[in-house]
């Protein structure tokens, strides 16, 4: 049998099934199906919260327990002792999960859930009720079934992105088909269910105001409830690739990337960690923000950095750097010089800077070699081309500096070798003459004496000269390597005219790069440096020391209008991935 009830623009179907079909309405007090689901919600509400004040309880003992198991480690605890320091780890890693489990559990408990679909998949004869919560909620032990579904599971694209009617979602086992028959919003504060909204999209005008107006500090901690489609194709939208938000200000942007962060990391668990994610700010005013709002869902221990004190922690030096609101200060007074000042810092911003960069470390590493034979005392051990290959091509796939290392090895070890036959092929030779002198001169005279005292004599010398030299002989050769730090080499660039016009040519016009040399060398005066300069730098240092063994697999760029081209290459090149988030406004 079903009932059906209207009151103004209520219009409800319930059925013996249990399910309630609702096109739009909010429930208020009075009416008896009105009473009724409310009642069958409350009680819901009372079963969800039984389950996670279990769960709270449970996870807050195992971490009182390891609290004090921790504090009686430490105790024994030998940082010489392997096992101690893996058991260290192990604990660490274990409390640091129980204490976001706390924390989230917590949180729960005053709110466990904002949304519920009821879906019934094809070939199914009745519709399951899915419940939307930022954690995922179960029921006991006994009976383990899923009493809330976490917010960035599969199932969860049905209340984003599905309208009452014929829907799907992706999981892994394949696509799922069915039908929903009703989606409700939920205002649930300190554990108490204050009103609930049927809809057929997202969230309507007065769900959404009630939902964001209760947030006392503005910052949509609650936009887990408010997400819209297109919103939740951003945020779920595969890792591995690109994916680049255009909005203007104030539009959410930074939001629904740290929205996408979760989702990330729930959804790539097994690829993916927090300290695997790189968050890329333009001042630490967002950082703040985003180190406040993270942890509301779930996510600690996010990397989050602006690019200027990532090139700074990178290159190992913290340069004087001169601000951006100085150059756009200045550019605004309108001087003389402000249209070159601008075509000069989007030249060293672009990726032709970039190509000219890469020319002069291939022009630094061939400059670094001495261009003669590796010989001791006339002696070829290695010729100049092998060298010059065994540096350029053997050992590519090394910065330039540690190639020197590999270099120095190959040539003590070719010296090793070759030093014991030189000074053989010495004894030998000096040997044939004595032999000589002997049958010239008859034994015991002066005259023999006399020439095998001065053969000798020479011998003797050329083995201790071969000795001296071979001792500095590698040193000697490798002298131009010379551990310079990337800001002196960036800067010897400018310094020296026919070197820098040499690897611009072709690639900028010659007015342009005069400009660029003259304004850079003000620029670098007294180790400062400019913000364009930053990604250049980085580049030189990676070329010459590496990339310090990153491990980030996906970086997230807000405002990305305000970093240049390169510096979003150099974190692509640094990182070695294409995973990103990329948020800005063209305006």
């Amino acid at each position: 049998m079903n009932y059906k009830i209207k009151r103004k623009n209520i219009f409800l179907t319930y059925t013996e099934s249990g399910s309630i079909i609702v096109v739009f309405t909010k429930f208020k007090e009075g009416g008896v199906m009105a009473a009724k689901e409310q009642q069958i919600e409350e009680q819901w509400l009372v079963r969800v919260l039984e389950a996670l004040n279990a769960f709270n309880r449970l996870v807050t003992g195992q971490k009182q327990n390891l609290d004090a198991e921790i504090e009686e480690f430490w105790k024994v605890y030998d940082p010489h002792d392997k096992g101690q320091n893996a058991e260290a780890l192990y604990k660490a890693a274990l409390l640091e999960s129980l204490s976001l489990k706390t924390k989230l559990s917590a949180l729960a408990l005053k709110k466990p859930y904002f949304a519920r679909v009821d879906f019934k998949e094809d070939g199914m004869s009745r519709p399951e009720s899915i419940y939307l919560g930022k954690m995922a909620v179960y029921g006991s032990s006994e009976a383990p079934l899923p009493l809330v579904a976490d917010w960035r599971a599969p199932v969860a694209s049905l209340y984003y992105d599905g309208r009452l009617g014929e829907a799907a979602y992706d999981c892994p086992d394949g696509r799922v088909t069915g039908e929903i028959s009703l989606k409700r919003q939920y205002i649930i504060e300190n554990a108490r269910l204050k009103e609930f909204f049927d809809i057929d999209i997202t969230a309507n005008d007065e769900f959404l105001q009630l939902a964001l107006g209760s947030s006392k500090d503005k910052r949509l901690k609650d936009i887990v409830s408010t997400i819209q489609a297109e919103q939740n194709q951003i945020i779920r939208a595969d890792m591995h690739g690109p994916v680049i938000v255009q909005g203007a200000a104030g539009s959410g942007k930074t939001t629904i990337a740290l929205h996408r962060i979760a989702y990330l990391l729930y959804n790539y668990e097994k690829r993916l960690a927090p300290y695997n994610v790189l968050v890329v700010a333009p001042n630490r005013y967002f950082l703040s923000y985003i180190s406040e709002v993270l942890p509301d869902l779930g996510v600690e221990n996010v990397k989050q950095t602006t690019f200027e004190d990532f090139a700074f922690s990178f290159i190992e030096k913290r340069l004087k750097i001169k601000e951006g609101w100085e150059k756009l200060a200045y550019l605004l007074s309108n001087p003389p010089d402000a249209a070159l000042v601008r075509r000069v810092s989007r030249i060293k911003s672009s990726l032709w800077f970039k190509k000219i960069i890469e020319r002069y470390i291939e022009k630094l590493t061939l400059n670094l070699l001495p261009g003669r034979d590796f010989d001791l005392c006339g002696h070829v051990l290695r010729s100049k081309g092998e060298i010059r290959r065994l540096y350029c091509q053997d050992y590519a796939f090394l910065p330039i500096l540690k190639r020197a290392v590999e270099l120095r090895k190959y040539m003590q070890s070719s010296l090793k070798k070759r030093k014991p036959e030189l000074l053989e092929d010495i004894e030998a030779y000096y040997e044939k003459e004595a032999s000589r002198i002997k049958r010239r001169f008859l034994e015991g005279s002066a005259e023999r004496r006399e020439e095998l005292t001065r053969l000798y004599n020479q011998r003797d010398g050329e083995i201790e000269i071969l000795t001296k030299k071979s001792s500095g002989l590698i040193s000697d050769y490798l002298k131009k390597i010379k551990p310079k730090t990337a800001y002196e080499y960036y800067r010897a660039f400018f310094e020296d005219a026919d070197l820098f016009y040499g690897c611009t040519n072709g690639i900028i016009k010659p007015e342009d790069a005069q400009a660029v040399r003259d304004l850079s060398l003000k620029a670098l005066e007294g180790g400062g440096c400019e913000a364009e300069d930053l990604a250049p730098i980085m580049l030189l240092h990676y070329a010459l020391d590496g990339n310090a063994g990153f491990d980030i697999r996906h970086i997230v760029i807000d405002e990305a209008q305000d970093m240049s081209l390169f510096q979003i290459d150099m974190l692509k090149t640094l990182m070695n991935t294409g995973s990103f988030t990329i948020l800005g406004d063209l305006c």
